[in-house]
């Protein structure tokens, strides 16, 4: 049970009137005994904390720095030294250190977001990438708290610094994987509808010109039926590669769905379009190799191209280009049919 505050009390007056009763140079001793052991106490719970802290910056590898608004020169953990790639004992930066490690593609824009938040003296929140020494690319998020000086002044900025390399990673991967298809890789029909409705939204503010070409394997199915989904997989993903090649610089390829690709080729004209749909499909007339056999494989096209204008839309376009590919497939299977100009 806990004494009681009186008798505490007394019991601490009676403890220095003992020391009292002592030699000056007994006192003297005691004292200086009993200050080492309270500083050696405060030390030790100090270091535990700061361990606790460094454990719990390691484990959400985040570390905590302060900025001299003035000089531009920073400090920070040992955590936040690892973050930035700073050499073993290192707990320090200056400002143009820290802007060479920043990645050329974001540097204009935290730059200008730091100098932004130094003039109004408000807070601040970033993602960015940094170049390591070995070459390597690290996201970060800082945060940053301003604090300013008697006459409303940025002073000092304190914040935490937080890999977020993984996050990005697995963003990235859900971005792709949302735009793109799992087959064959190409982007999907998604990705191409929006690439679609932007050249248009870009062809409204400045003349331009776009075509679609419309693509679909002639014999996917008994090629299902003869050798198994897996070799209908190696036509799929071997047709998407060539396709994809053919347009790499000049627009995009898109698998659609099931046995349908497309072509959306930038600034082009009829020429140009019958020339690379012509291209696309002798490249898939080419045997693909599945094993020990040869497939066969052939496809039909159809294209449609305009001038963007008030009266153009990529559904248009699009219906246009969908008539042109079912007269290929009811005419004349293996061939490329074109649009009739509006």
């Amino acid at each position: 049970m806990g004494s009681e505050p009186g008798v505490r009390s007394q019991a601490w007056r009676g403890g220095g009137d003992l020391i009292a009763q002592l030699a000056p140079e007994l006192q003297d001793g005691i004292r200086q005994e009993i200050e080492r052991e309270v500083a050696a106490r405060l030390h030790e719970r100090l270091a535990a904390h700061h361990r606790l802290l460094e454990l719990a910056q390691e484990g959400g590898q985040v570390g905590v720095f302060e900025i001299d608004m003035l000089t531009g020169h920073s400090t920070g953990s040992s955590m936040w030294a690892r973050l930035l790639a700073l050499p073993d004992g290192t707990a320090s930066v200056g400002r143009q250190a820290w802007v060479r490690m920043l990645y050329p593609d974001d540097r204009d824009h935290v730059l200008q977001s730091v100098a932004k938040a130094a003039a109004l003296g408000c807070d601040t929140a970033l993602d960015y990438r940094i170049i390591l020494p070995d070459g390597t690319i690290r996201w970060l998020h800082s945060r940053n708290l301003i604090e300013k000086d008697a006459q409303g002044r940025p002073a000092r900025a304190y914040g935490t610094l937080q890999d977020i390399s993984d996050r990005k990673l697995l963003e990235a991967k859900v971005l792709h994987s949302a735009n793109h298809d799992s087959l064959t890789g190409l982007p999907n029909r998604r990705r191409f509808m929006e690439e679609l409705g932007q050249a248009f939204e870009d062809g409204n503010r400045r003349p331009a010109r776009v075509a679609v070409a419309l693509i679909d394997l002639d014999n996917l199915k008994p090629t299902n039926d003869l050798h198994g989904h897996e070799a209908g997989d190696a036509l799929l993903q071997a047709s998407a590669e060539r396709l994809g090649a053919i347009a790499r610089d000049t627009g995009l390829a898109a698998r659609l769905g099931g046995d349908e690709f497309a072509l959306l080729i930038m600034d082009s004209d009829a020429r140009q379009l019958r020339r690379m749909a012509q291209e696309s499909l002798a490249a898939i007339r080419s045997p693909v190799r599945f094993g020990e056999t040869m497939l066969q494989s052939s496809a039909s096209a159809g294209g449609a191209w305009e001038h963007i204008g008030s009266h153009s839309s990529p559904e248009l376009l699009l219906r246009r280009a969908d008539s042109a590919l079912y007269r290929a497939k009811r005419n004349a299977r293996g061939t490329y049919q074109e649009a009739r100009p509006e």
